[in-house]
Formats: C-alpha cells, sequence, structure tokens
C-alpha cells in the first residue's frame, strides 16, 4: 500500500512547489492597447480608464515596511504606438489637507505626490522616476549606479486636480523620450509609489521586500507592450553665446570688447540602447559658475562638478558604489580636468542583455 501511494506523495509535492513558485513570481502587467488616448486634463472620466487594468493595495515602505496606507490609491495603466499612459485616484478622507503648490519644476518633494519608477530595459541596471503633485507639477530623475539625478529632464505631459475624493493624475510618456529594447513584444519593469506628506508615509505597488529595503531595481513588476512604434534617435543641438565685458574707466562704463562662441553638439542612435554623442566646441565653461571653494592648506585638489550637458549624459558611469564618506575617491574619470575641447566624442550604451560601455574622447 505505501508504494502504490509513494509516486502519488511524490507528484502531490512537485505539483506543490510549483504552484508556490508561481505564485511568489509576480505576473507581468499587461496595458490596454487603447486607438483614442485620453485626454490629459487630471479628469479621469476618459473611456480608456474604464477599459484599462487598475491596482489597488499600496502598502508602506516609510517609516516602517507592509503597513496599510492612510489613505487608498488605485492606478490605471494603457498605451498606443506612440505613448505609455498612467492614471491615479489617490483618494483622501481630508482633501483640504493635501499638500500641493504651484512651484518650480524638481521642487515637489517636500509635496504629496506620486511616482512611476520605469525601468525601460528590465535589466535591473537603472530607473526614470517620474513624479507628479496632485496640481500636475512635475519632477523627474534618472536613477543609476546608487545616484539619483535631478538633473535629467525629458518630455512628457501631466495633469492633476484635487476633489472631494482625494485627487486624480493622468500621465502621458512618450516612448521617443525614452529609451528601451526594440524586440516584440517589449518588456519593462514598473513600481508605482505615492507619497503623503503630512505622515511622512510613502507606499508602493507591488509591495517591497524589507529584505531588499528600499532597493527599487530588483522589485519591479515586469509591463509588456506590444505593437509599439520605434524612433531613430538623432539629434541637432547648435549653440552660440557672446559675452561682453566692461570695465570703469574715470566713473565711466568702457567696453573691453566681446568674446563669441559657437558650439555644435549631435547625437545619433546606432541601436535603441547605443547611442554615439559628437560636439564640435563642447566646453562652455565661460558662462559655468563655481561655488567658491578655499584652497588654503588643502592636501589634495581641488573638486569642481561636472556641468556642461555634453559631459553629463552617462557620467554615472564613471562613479563608484561607494560611499563617499568612507572613501575620498568618486568617481573614476574626472571631466573637468578636459578643458576648452576642440571636439568631443562619446559612445554610451548597452551591448546585449549585460554589458553596458561608456567611453570618452576629446581633442
Amino acid at each position: 500500500m505505501v508504494k502504490k501511494l509513494l509516486p502519488i506523495l511524490i507528484l502531490i509535492f512537485i505539483f506543490a512547489g510549483i504552484a508556490a513558485a508561481t505564485q511568489g513570481k509576480l505576473q507581468p502587467f499587461a496595458p490596454y492597447k487603447t486607438e483614442t488616448p485620453p485626454v490629459i486634463d487630471g479628469i479621469l472620466d476618459d473611456t480608456v480608464w474604464q477599459m484599462a487594468p487598475q491596482e489597488t493595495g499600496f502598502t508602506t515602505y516609510h517609516p516602517d515596511y507592509n503597513k496599510k496606507m492612510a489613505a487608498d490609491t488605485i492606478v490605471y495603466y494603457a498605451y498606443d504606438e506612440e505613448n505609455l499612459y498612467f492614471a491615479f485616484r489617490c483618494f483622501d478622507n481630508e482633501p483640504e489637507k493635501i499638500k500641493a503648490a504651484v512651484m518650480a519644476r524638481d521642487n515637489i518633494r517636500s509635496d504629496d505626490w506620486i511616482c512611476v519608477n520605469l525601468d525601460s530595459f528590465n535589466d535591473q541596471q537603472s530607473l526614470y522616476a517620474i513624479y507628479v503633485n496632485p496640481l500636475g507639477i512635475q519632477m523627474d530623475s534618472r536613477f543609476e549606479t546608487g545616484e539619483e539625478d535631478f538633473t535629467f529632464d525629458m518630455i512628457w505631459y501631466s495633469e492633476g486636480k484635487i476633489d472631494e475624493k482625494g485627487y486624480a493624475i493622468e500621465i502621458k510618456i512618450p516612448f521617443k523620450s525614452i529609451r528601451f529594447s526594440y524586440k516584440e513584444p517589449i518588456e519593462m519593469g514598473v513600481i508605482f509609489e505615492r507619497f503623503i506628506s503630512r505622515f511622512t508615509q510613502a507606499g508602493t505597488y507591488p509591495a517591497l521586500d524589507p529584505a531588499q529595503g528600499a532597493n527599487f531595481l530588483t522589485q519591479t513588476r515586469p509591463l509588456i507592450l506590444y505593437g509599439v512604434k520605434h524612433y531613430k534617435l538623432f539629434e541637432l543641438l547648435p549653440a552660440f553665446t557672446y559675452s561682453k565685458i566692461s570695465n570703469i574707466d574715470q566713473g565711466r562704463l568702457v567696453s573691453s570688447g566681446g568674446a563669441k562662441d559657437v558650439s555644435l553638439p549631435a547625437k545619433y542612435g546606432i541601436t535603441s540602447h547605443l547611442i554615439v554623442d559628437g560636439a564640435y566646441n563642447p566646453d562652455f565653461s565661460q558662462i559655468e559658475a563655481d561655488a567658491g571653494q578655499v584652497d588654503f592648506n588643502l592636501r589634495y585638489s581641488l573638486f569642481y562638478p561636472e556641468k556642461r550637458p555634453f559631459f553629463l549624459e552617462g557620467i554615472e558611469m564613471f562613479n563608484f558604489g561607494a560611499n563617499e564618506s568612507s572613501d575620498p575617491l568618486s568617481e573614476i574619470v574626472h571631466t573637468r580636468s578636459i578643458i576648452d575641447p576642440f571636439a568631443g566624442i562619446k559612445l554610451l550604451g548597452k551591448l546585449g542583455e549585460k554589458n553596458t560601455i561608456d567611453t570618452i574622447y576629446a581633442l
């Protein structure tokens, strides 16, 4: 009898293991593909949001993990050939206490906000972070090599409105504003996030694992897209500057002449994620304003951060992941040592699924 039951018990354990593994693995998001895009006005009355899948059940990661948030959140997601669309319904029993201000871009961190954390290659290497406050004011960043760069800006659209239920937000992200793999289907990774200012409470969907902490890169959920329009990247951005110097001579302002400068940066996508940048005269140090530093009795060279746009893109690849407080060496390559270049060229991107390349040469 035992011999007859043994194969049955083995099969039960095998199927139980498969079921547990399937349950533990997050199923991909399958956004609704629409032919009629929503109007980005902060009002969730578009047909697409009635058809699109929705998610709720946000749980906290700050100040503690896996607690129900003080207010419910529903997120909707859809797309068409040219854009990604997201909508948030953020409930709040006290809408008069929602913190939101009309202010400069990238300055809403102290407000209530939502965020779409998008790993466009789903390779756990980098994230686009798309923040919006309840009035639709934007903040965006690029997270890579352990650092979140808020100097990053891209073109996208948002609108938000506060009402008696809380607030609602709509977002449109053009595919031409982000980089992603051209394979079919396209697979990205995403984590939705909400911050409630008056409770200093932040939560996500899907929930973060306390064992991994707030490491978003390794905890995104796949987002599968079909039939997306691909673009060939080409940018040409000529620039011209002119500066005039004047001095006071016997109480009169006398011109000492002027200086003009021309720059011609260009960008070309060899593939969807391998970009070559070239520039004639990419240095505009004459219009930079460095914060003053005192070099008295220093045992190391002064360090000035990079500000020139040509050198900024991809500069995070030259950084160490170590804590600067314990390791004074913060960069492998310091591009500010490239002074007044006549021309420059860069190759930046991915080779295959795992390898990243970042090269720079200046003449």
